[in-house]
């Protein structure tokens, strides 16, 4: 089915931005109606409406955050309004398809529904990993603010479009999106586009050899990196056969520039800003070795690199960092220092610049990579696969509000006013303001009780890479509430977490029931040490004084006998998952007795229900509104069973 889409951007200009411009003349080619409405440019792309090759886009203008937090505000106020004015001069759309940064987009998105459109989100980058590897604050309030608006975005979506699979992941673990609404659609440079001309000597400023960086230049891309590596490839292996040319622009241009003087790298280092694409042919094909520093970071080592794919679209060998997607995207078409080591990479540089024959190994490689399973026939698909099943959704409609302030937060005066104020917005957007408000009440919630639980790690960042140990992300303030009845829980009742993180569900289940005893077990020593800093520092009175944190592999662990309530976030899969289901049903026949098992997230209910010994009891969905075709989001309760003939 083709139809009307508008493809909503903020943070580039279009067709400069190019993924967007190949989405647009992707669902172009198949019968779509495209319209575009983005910030303009500054030397290009600065017609504030203009049809380009048969997509209409509507430009506004933007000044790009300066000052810190309050210029974000500036911003993103100003770029919300201006889309906003745009969407409504586009009229009624079939599909809006917002692109982040940032996750504020939804916003415009839910209000279209009301005409009937359906919402396809296109995550380009994951800004709460954005916003730490950028800003380098923590996981403060702001990082869970933005959180929270990803959290909403990915509510407020029919379907999720992520760059590649760590993304989708992501969109699976940390945004409950069923698997069949999550599209891998990779960034692909256009090989058209891409091609050798004929290298221009001149270009290397009487050197033997060129170096180049091409992309963006924030603070997270690893320019900095890129200038200290080439100083000890001048310093300390004494080479000075290259000239180096730093292409694009970004916010940390200025200091790049400044840090080149400071390491007295001006007489052979260049920056050109942005160039026209036939200056970019010539530099590319020109240079023998192509620099990818990104350096290692909560977003770059899960993070596609545009730059990378267009050094292969172009048959140059590349050097690079570490990093999870980089080797994914490059293989064997790059060679990768240990995260972050810039003697490496000078030294992997240099061997590079003496081996002509590997370079060109390398660079055949990569051209063959983007040409064949990373090539954009691949992502065109995909996408077309995204829409096709985002236009097959229902429409949602605009409704009732619901309640908007969570449980643990007591209404008063003002949020009674507040509440009665939004009856005047849209069904949709009031919805998604009372995700925003539960959210905050979260945040709030967990402020007021001296804890801090909301937060999503990769077992990769706590070195405990596993293929069936997948990730810690806390389940819901109240999952017990919601599943386990006060009224079936005793003074002699055992709870137990396997996989308990920094205590979210140990903190409940000693607040809110009369158990005996409370029990977390947790490999990870960090999460560990934050969930006793938890339960020692907490505010929330506590009914259960005897809880024992326990640092264990879960595999190395005797579940104890007199355990009554078991509870589990999806904690490990596979094997894992079978022995921890085969040793807790071995302590039931051991000791036989009722135990209740919750399972958040439930992936690996068919082998759990395969087993014969476990009686689905109920389901508990996250939300009134949501689907009940996937574990991800509900919540599922079970009993332990005695075996057949006993």
């Amino acid at each position: 089915m083709a139809g009307r889409a508008l493809i909503l951007v903020e943070n580039l200009s279009v067709p400069f931005d190019r993924r967007v411009w190949q989405e647009s003349t992707a669902l172009r080619d198949a019968g779509w109606e495209v319209h575009v409405v983005c910030p303009r440019g500054t030397r290009r792309d600065t017609e504030p409406h203009v049809l380009l090759d048969g997509v209409r886009i509507h430009r506004y203008p933007l000044r790009a955050a300066t000052g810190g937090p309050l210029g974000y505000v500036r911003e993103y106020g100003a770029a919300l309004w201006h889309t906003a004015r745009l969407a409504r001069r586009v009229g009624p759309v079939d599909v809006v398809h917002a692109c982040n940064p940032p996750d504020l987009l939804f916003l415009v998105a839910v209000l279209l529904r009301r005409r009937g459109a359906r919402f396809v989100f296109d995550q380009h980058d994951l800004v709460p990993e954005l916003y730490l590897s950028r800003f380098g604050r923590g996981e403060d309030l702001l990082y869970r603010a933005v959180l929270l608006l990803e959290r909403l975005t990915y509510r407020a979506a029919d379907v999720v479009v992520a760059t590649n699979e760590s993304y989708r992941e992501v969109a699976l673990a940390r945004g409950g999106k069923r698997p069949g609404d999550v599209f891998v659609v990779r960034s692909a440079p256009a090989v058209e586009r891409f091609h050798l001309v004929p290298a221009e000597e001149p270009l290397k400023r009487g050197k033997p050899y060129l170096l180049c960086y091409l992309g963006v230049m924030g603070p997270q891309d690893g320019v900095d990196y890129a200038l200290r590596a080439l100083a000890a490839l001048r310093d300390g292996l004494g080479r000075t056969d290259w000239h180096a040319v730093f292409v694009g622009a970004g916010d940390a241009f200025d200091d790049a520039v400044a840090l080149a003087r400071e390491l007295d790298l001006s007489g052979c280092v260049e920056f050109t800003g942005r160039i026209p694409d036939e200056d970019l042919l010539r530099y590319l094909s020109t240079a023998d070795v192509c620099l990818a520093p990104d350096p290692l970071n909560p977003l770059n080592d899960v993070s596609t690199m545009n730059k990378i794919m267009e050094y292969m679209a172009m048959a140059r060998p590349v050097v690079s960092f570490d990093l999870r997607e980089a080797r994914v995207s490059a293989g064997e078409a790059a060679v990768y220092a240990p995260a972050n080591d810039e003697a490496a990479f000078a030294k992997l540089v240099a061997r590079l610049l003496d081996d002509p024959a590997e370079r060109r190994r390398m660079g055949e490689i990569g051209r063959a990579r983007v040409s064949g399973p990373l090539s954009w026939d691949h992502s065109r698909a995909a996408l077309l696969a995204a829409y096709e099943a985002a236009v097959a959704q229902p429409v949602r409609r605009p409704g009732r509000a619901r309640a908007w302030l969570p449980d643990v937060a007591r209404r008063g005066r003002g949020e009674q006013q507040a509440t009665r104020a939004l009856g005047g917005i849209p069904g949709v957007a009031r919805r998604a303001l009372g995700g925003l408000r539960r959210g905050a009440g979260r945040l709030l919630f967990e402020r007021r009780y001296g804890v801090r639980t909301a937060d999503f790690v990769r077992l990769e960042e706590l070195g405990l890479a596993h293929r069936d140990r997948v990730y810690y992300s806390p389940a819901n303030w109240h999952t017990l509430r919601r599943t386990l009845p006060l009224r079936d829980v005793g003074e002699h009742d055992v709870f137990i977490d396997l996989g308990s993180g920094m205590g979210r569900m140990v903190l409940e289940a000693a607040s809110r029931y009369p158990f005996r005893r409370v029990i977390g077990v947790e490999l990870s020593e960090r999460l560990n040490d934050i969930a006793r800093a938890n339960v020692a520092g907490t505010r929330l009175r506590l009914r259960c004084r005897d809880i024992d944190l326990v640092r264990s592999d879960v595999l190395d662990y005797e579940i104890p006998d007199d355990v009554s309530v078991v509870f589990l976030n999806n904690p490990f899969r596979g094997d894992v998952f079978a022995e921890v289901v085969g040793r807790l049903v071995a302590s039931v026949d051991r000791n036989p007795r009722p135990v209740t098992v919750i399972y958040f997230n439930p992936v690996e209910e068919a082998f759990l229900l395969s087993t014969g010994r476990f009686r689905h009891l109920r389901t508990v969905r996250r939300g009134r509104g949501r689907r009940e075709d996937g574990p991800f989001g509900s919540t599922r309760v079970y009993a332990i069973t005695a075996p057949s003939g006993a």
